[in-house]
Parts: C-alpha cells; structure tokens; sequence
C-alpha cells in the first residue's frame, strides 16, 4: 500500500571498488520471487521508475533513525540484463571507515533495498500459491545487511559485458503463474484520497478533526484509522487512552532494545536518550499491543486483559519486562558487592559437585648436575587439597494482572533493586564467616588465623596511643617470613590490602597517610603501599592484611559455569494471572590449601582459635 516500506536482498561487487573515488557498483534487484508472509511477491523491473532515485540514501541495515547510519548515497542507476544495477560512492568519515573497509574488501557483500508500491497484479501460480507481481514501484533507499533473502543477487568481479538472460525481467507474468481469469490491476489510492478517507472515517467515530490531523502526520495507513476510530469509540464509553500507531523499518532486535531502554529510564528515573522518548510514555498494554500487531497478531476489539494475556504467550513481551529487569538487578547487585569480594580468586564451576583444590609444595632448591655423566636428582613435593561446593540461592516475586493493567511498574523495580542488594548480601554473609569465623583447615585441623600459622597477631589497634605503626610493621613483617609448603622456601609476600570493620575507618586513613600522626617530619612508609578495605559486617575494630590474591589466594569463588551474576526469568502465573519472576544466582566459596599464608589477622580480643 502507498507509503509502506518495503526489503528485500541485492548484491554487490567487491572487485567494483574504486579506492579514489570510494564508488562501488552493485546489482540492486534481479526481480526475483520472495516469500512473503501470506504470498510470493515478485518485482517487475520494467515497472521500476529510476526518476530520483541519484542522491538516494545508502544505510546501515535500513537504520533510518539517525544520520551517523548514512554509509553513503546513490549516484547512478540503470537497467541491463533484467537487472537495476547501481553506483554507490561510500562516505569518507571516520566513524564508517571500517564499514567501508570490510564493503572494500568483501567480507560486507549483502544489501537490501527499501522501496514503495503504487500499483500490484495479483496472480496465483501452479502451486497454488497467491502470487503479486509489483508493476510500478520505486525505490527509496539501499542499505548494507548482514543477510540478504533474493536468490539471485550476486557478487560480481567486474562491470559485465555480456548481455544474458538470466534473471530478465518481463512485465508478461511467468509461465508457471495461472491467472484467474485476468491480471488484476489494483491502483492505490492518490495522498488526497487517502486523507479524505481518515478524515471521514475519525469524523463518523466521533473524533475530532487533530485526532484525524494527527494521524496524517504520522503517515497512517487507512487500515490503521480504522483502529485508531475503534479506540476512539472505545474511549466514549472508559477512560481507555487512544493507542497512536506508529509505524517503523528498523531491525526487530534494534526496536526491543529502545523499548527496553525506555522502560528502564521510566522506572528508574533516569533521563531518556532521543531514541527512546517515542517508547518513554507507552503503557505496558500498548508495548503489548505494538508487539502483537507486529507478529500479525489482529488486536482490533481486543480487551486490555486479552492483549496482556496474548502477549505473554509470545516471547516478546516477556523479553521486555525481563530484559529491563535484568538490567536493574545487575546494575544493584554490582553496586551493593562486598569490597571483600576482591580478596578471593575467581572461578567457575561447571557443576554442583564439590570442587577440589589441589596445592602443590614448591619445589625446593635444585640441585647441580656434577660430573659429566651425573644425573638429575628427583626432586619429593607434597600436596595438600581442600574442597567447597556451589549453591544455588534466590526468591520469587509476583506482579499482579492489576498492576501490568494499571502500568504499576514501581514494585517491579523495587524488586529488582531489593534482589540484587539480596545477592550481594548473601556473599557479604559468606565471605565475613570465611574470614572472621576463623574456621579450621583441611591440611592441618588448625585455623585460618593461629599461633601455628604465625598470621595472629596479639589483639592490638592498627596506630599504637604514640601515633607508632608498630602492629601494622609486625604484621606485615609476619607475611613477609611466611614459608611455603616444604616449610623451607622463603615466599617473600607483601601485603596489598588493608581490610578493617567501620570502627576503624579513620584510623586506617590515618594509618596510610603520608606523614605520621605524631609528626609531620616523619615520612610514613605504608603511604601508597596499601589499598584499604572497609566492610561494616566485619566486627568493628577487627583488622586484616591480605596479600595480592593473584600471587597467594586465601580463598576462591566461582560462579556456576554460564550464570555469571544473579539471573532473572519470568513465567506466567495461571492460578492468579500475575507474572512470575524468579531471581537465583548459582555461587559458593571456600578456603584454598595454604590459603593462610596470605593473610594476617589482629582480632580485637583473645576469643579467637588461636
């Protein structure tokens, strides 16, 4: 119908590529057979009207929302061989180089052109199958996609010579097309025309003349009127808003992000980006409504409960609502994470069974060969493991029918915010009992912090009542003797962080500013060594150091393999017709063997293992 957009494949010829002039030639429709969605459609090349078509843009996979997508325009056109081919000339900006680069080279070799029909035939051919041949059609616009669908665009090397007749197109229809009775010729309806129709059809609904205005403006369809009339004569009898229709050629996936970024800027405040305001102020029910129109669905007399209930059964609304909540749970998850999540070593599991770890001793100091026909001695190492386990952890929140209908999205997102700092908490919790309840260790029954592993030190304050950093230079000093496995090799380790409870804060700061407490002269060697840690869980006057744990992990985490964060799905609730949605995040961790030798502890009284 008149000023609907319409895609379909072309092809190109890399080797056509002039570097100087950035021009390529390319074959823009070869007329052949597409499938649509209810018919084959068919172009005839005859009917194409080349008029304007110089100076046409060329697009980024028919993105015509913004002016960063224009990869170039078309400066000539003409028809051979039952083919429209072209010359494109390729923009020279800097943000398309590589675009241009890969079209240049060949690895981009797919396009797709859009363009409008003003007059159809309509025919069935020997398969039964309705066919519509356009016989007057133009094209708007070409652009560059990843996969085209017309079986006979090509790439070619070079301009060709010889004329074939491969793909000509005839405006007699094919010989497999049986005609009932005769072509039908169906002619569009002129602009004029098609305004006078919305005007009267919004006029006898009850409308007013800026309704009808309004959906000229937006270049509505008469079909799509016919709807909008509907809502209109809905509205006399509630307070149902009229739905606006708005019609749009992006990719399917580029308009669910812009509706998802939408809704998330709606429900948490934040400030809406250009391409979102469109979507910003729709309702749930109408993003229901748009997506269910869009999939052929008839929404025309259906009832806010219908709509709702349909679009659940899709996996487009649901992707809506899941992937903004998603997006909110991670965001609050990341933001709420412990700071003692940095002391651990990262991992994965690949699933639920205990994950054993394995240390090995070092392996001692090695031995000169000798004589000349000595051999190398074999070198004894002993090994220690341990074991911890994945869980899996989460909740399950409703949101009512009522509240979907209502638009209501304030306790979705409250949800949202509430599970991720409900994660975050979970492996504070974890993490905190690791650490401070001191538990004992697989190699040796002793615990992490003890006299037998010299990393617990006497239960002082980090800055001595003298403003000295003696505690702080014995602990360090602990770490730094630390031997390995064999009990003989030196490991030499420093310490990387300072980790202390919210009691401590200042003195901490205090502790690793540049000069000491009590004078400025005294230049303070921790300043700029260590990098402080304040968890509030912790008790408040403990404090830890810890080393690097890339160089001597205390202890490791590891999500289960594929689920890397909290996780967010969603079903629908038949019993009371709300929407279901499930956080759960799969997580565990556990003491490494030997852990303990990168760690020293100064608990605030003598109640400790020790």
């Amino acid at each position: 119908m008149r000023n609907q957009l319409m895609l379909r494949a072309a092809a190109l010829a890399p080797t056509t590529y002039d570097a100087k002039t950035r021009t390529i030639e390319v074959v823009l429709s070869t007329g052949a057979a597409v499938a649509r969605y209810g018919y084959v459609e068919k172009l005839d090349i005859n009917g194409a009207d080349l008029r304007g078509i110089v100076g046409a843009p060329v697009l980024d996979t028919h993105n015509q929302g913004s002016t960063r997508a224009v990869l170039g325009v078309i400066e000539k056109a003409w028809k051979v061989d039952g083919e429209i081919r072209a010359r494109l000339r390729l923009s020279a900006r800097d943000d398309v180089a590589g675009t241009v680069r890969d079209i240049a080279e060949g690895i981009i070799r797919n396009l797709s052109i859009g363009y409008s029909v003003s007059r159809w035939a309509d025919s069935t051919n020997s398969k039964g199958e309705r066919t519509r041949t356009a016989l007057a059609w133009r094209i708007l616009e070409a652009s560059f996609c990843s996969i085209g669908a017309d079986p006979g665009a090509r790439t070619r090397s070079h301009p060709m010579k010889t004329k074939t007749k491969k793909g000509a197109a005839s405006s007699a229809p094919p010989q497999d097309d049986v005609i009932d009775d005769q072509i039908i010729e169906r002619e569009e309806p002129t602009v004029a025309e098609t305004r006078a129709e919305i005007r009267t059809i919004i006029k006898r609904a009850g409308g007013t003349a800026e309704q009808a205005d309004d959906l000229i403006d937006q270049e509505a369809t008469v079909e799509q009127a016919r709807a909008a009339a509907y809502e209109i004569m809905t509205a006399r009898t509630s307070n149902t808003p009229r739905v606006r229709i708005v019609g749009s050629n992006e990719a399917p996936q580029a308009i669910m992000q812009r509706r998802q970024d939408a809704l998330y800027a709606r429900v948490t405040g934040a400030a809406p980006k250009p391409e979102e305001r469109e979507f910003y102020n729709t309702r749930l029910v109408d993003h229901a409504r748009a997506m269910l129109a869009e999939r052929g669905v008839p929404v025309v007399g259906l009832s806010e409960f219908d709509i709702i209930t349909r679009a659940h059964t899709t996996s487009d609304f649901p992707e809506l609502l899941t992937g903004t909540g998603n997006r909110i749970l991670l965001e609050q998850f990341q933001a709420a994470q412990s700071p003692l999540i940095q002391l651990g070593r990262t991992a994965t599991a690949p699933d639920f069974r205990p994950l054993n770890r394995l240390r090995i001793s070092e392996m001692g100091a090695l031995q000169p060969l000798g004589g000349e026909n000595s051999e190398l001695k074999n070198i004894s190492r002993s090994e220690i493991a341990d074991a911890y386990s994945i869980e899996s952890f989460g909740g399950i929140f409703a949101l009512s029918f009522k509240a979907q209908q209502n638009d209501d999205l304030s306790a979705f997102a409250d949800f949202g915010r509430a599970a991720g700092q409900a994660v975050a908490q979970y492996q504070r919790a974890v993490i905190v009992d690791l650490i401070e309840g001191n538990p004992n260790m697989g190699e040796d029954n002793q615990p992490l912090f003890s006299a037998a592993h010299n990393n617990n030190m006497d239960p002082s304050r980090i800055l001595t009542a003298g403003g000295a950093l003696t505690p702080l230079e014995d602990a360090r000093l602990a770490m730094r003797i630390q031997k390995g496995l064999d009990g003989v090799t030196p490991l030499n380790l420093a310490p990387k962080f300072l980790v202390v409870g919210a009691e401590l804060e200042t003195e901490a700061q205090r502790a690793m500013s540049l000069v000491y407490a009590a004078q400025a002269s005294d230049v303070n060697v921790f300043a700029g060594s260590l990098e402080l840690l304040v968890e509030s869980a912790l008790d408040p006057v403990n404090w830890f150091l810890f080393a690097n744990p890339s160089a001597a992990p205390v202890f490791e985490h590891s999500w289960l393999q594929g689920f890397s964060g909290p996780q967010l799905a969603s079903q629908e609730n038949f019993r009371t017709l709300a929407r279901d949605y499930r956080v759960v995040a799969h997580w565990g961790a556990g003491l490494l063997p030997g852990g303990w030798r990168g760690a020293v502890a100064n608990f605030a009284t003598n109640d400790s293992n020790s």
